[in-house]
């Protein structure tokens, strides 16, 4: 994430903390829709709640409204799509690599 700050630009940067946001969003709603063990229920209802699923619906279309923005409405034509998918997929396979840490 800091080597996209520093290095990209505001898509680069959106791109490379999207897997975390987004991530444990995904995370939470999915074992709030099944029994968990209590010890992590207060992660799970934060992360898998209203609130903070609202916030990935918000930061999704946050990075949808800047893709358009800066890229314009054939963003998935450009060479610079790439490049962020490169910097998206990067970003996710650290996310989940940092996931099996615990492991």
């Amino acid at each position: 994430m800091l080597e996209a700050g520093y290095s990209g630009d505001f898509l680069d940067l959106l791109a490379a903390l999207a897997p975390c946001v987004l991530g444990y969003g995904e995370i939470g709603a999915r074992l709030l829709s099944e029994p968990h063990d209590p010890a992590y229920a207060e992660w799970i209802e934060t992360y898998g709640g209203a609130d903070y699923q609202a916030l990935c619906r918000d930061t999704a279309a946050l990075i949808d409204g800047a893709v358009a923005d800066r890229l314009g409405p054939q963003a998935h034509a450009l060479p610079r799509w790439q490049q962020l998918q490169d910097r998206f997929l990067t970003a996710t396979r650290l996310e989940a690599a940092f996931w099996t840490l615990a492991g």
